[in-house]
């Protein structure tokens, strides 16, 4: 452990991650008690997540103190990693950094900290890491209204993405209320798919009760999702044992007290989808889903199970029902609104990304080039295989 004095009043521990079981209560009351904070950053996906990356990613736990004790927590991973064809050291904000297989996509990121320590935090957090070696810094999924202080000598990269959601306290709980809120088309789509669907029997939602159900139900919902994305050529995210197992240890964590949430659609006796969602103060998030293959393009399993989903939520007086980030058309369509997250990559200035940006303009110029030079489309083709 190494402690870092700071100009402000608060000071920073760093603790390698084997030493979490001691501040894990720590972690689980900040939690509990700073504002905003998501279902990715309380204890139970941050416990599962140690324990199934722990080993593997080494993440220090920075223990933030002010006069009074604990202000604030968060994780950091180093990993060495290529940007094209050069070597850098990356560090991660919270829980990140995954192989590319594995990666659980938190979302609403921040630091964990006591009300009106955000600056102080910040800019604690900001001057230890000027004392660490690392390349890149990486923030993944922050909420807009972070406060994350820039980095010294650093390039930033951000992008946004749109998060889109129902509000819904501000519809009727029937389908039809909900449907009120939809685009024409939308609405079209949905009852031609539920009357097409209750020829085989009455449509319900099944909420499983306990965890010991819940991970049946994910089991479910993964070979559904397998057989889709193995149907299209392509692994889905349940073919890495370690993710797989990730989620099912996270279930085990986090049903009992509420904060997960397995629904399955059923016509009939038929399941046409599973739903896996997280709940944090009345705010559902859409996660994972599996969904019944179909060859009636009329028959849109997702859209109508999302719509009871909403439904169903909306009429036991959750307040959200979130689809997470994405542009995806069907989180378009059945959203009534949206906000930002916002994706920081602070890059520090040196040989490194001189080279990398570099590399980029040749690059580029191939990219023009190769159409009329056969030398140009063979070099590009080498330089295809790197991501920058």
């Amino acid at each position: 452990m190494k402690a870092l004095v700071v100009a402000n009043p608060v000071r920073i521990e760093a603790h390698p991650w084997l030493t979490w079981p001691r501040l894990s209560p720590v972690w689980s009351e900040l939690a509990e008690t700073a504002p905003d904070a998501s279902f990715f950053l309380g204890h139970g996906w941050i416990d599962a997540w140690i324990q199934t990356f722990g080993a593997q990613l080494q993440p220090k736990i920075l223990v933030f103190h002010g006069d009074g004790g604990v202000v604030g927590i968060c994780l950091v991973v180093f990993r060495n990693q290529l940007r094209g064809p050069v070597p850098v050291r990356r560090a991660f904000l919270n829980a990140a950094g995954e192989d590319d297989e594995d990666v659980t996509c938190l979302e609403y990121n921040r630091i964990l900290c006591r009300p009106g320590f955000e600056t102080a935090v910040g800019a604690a957090l900001q001057s230890w890491l000027a004392r660490e070696g690392w390349d890149e810094f990486v923030a993944n999924a922050l909420s807009d209204d972070i406060a994350l202080p820039p980095l010294e000598r650093c390039e930033v990269v951000r992008r946004e993405v749109n998060s889109y959601f129902v509000d819904t306290t501000a519809i009727t709980p029937t389908i039809d209320g909900f449907l009120s809120r939809l685009s024409r088309n939308t609405r079209a789509q949905i009852r031609r798919s539920m009357r097409l669907y209750e020829e085989a029997g009455a449509l319900r939602v099944q909420s499983a009760e306990t965890a010991e159900q819940g991970v049946a139900f994910l089991d479910e919902l993964a070979a559904l999702h397998q057989t889709t994305w193995r149907s299209r050529g392509q692994q889905g995210v349940f073919a890495s044992p370690r993710f797989y197992g990730f989620h099912k240890l996270l279930i085990t964590k986090a049903f009992a007290a509420g904060g997960i949430k397995l629904l399955r659609v059923i016509a009939g006796e038929k399941t046409i989808a599973v739903l896996y969602l997280f709940v944090r103060s009345g705010k559902v998030m859409f996660y994972q889903s599996g969904l019944h293959q179909v060859s009636d393009n009329r028959l849109k399993p997702g859209l109508v199970a999302h719509a009871l989903a909403v439904v169903e939520l909306a009429a036991r007086g959750h307040r959200e029902y979130d689809f997470l980030a994405g542009e995806s058309q069907y989180k378009k369509s059945l959203s009534t609104a949206s906000r930002r997250l916002v994706w920081l990559v602070f890059r520090r200035r040196g040989l490194k990304q001189a080279a990398i940006d570099l590399l980029k303009q040749v690059r580029a110029r191939l990219e023009r080039w190769g159409g009329k030079f056969a030398i140009g489309w063979s070099v590009l083709s080498a330089f295809d295989v790197w991501d920058f």
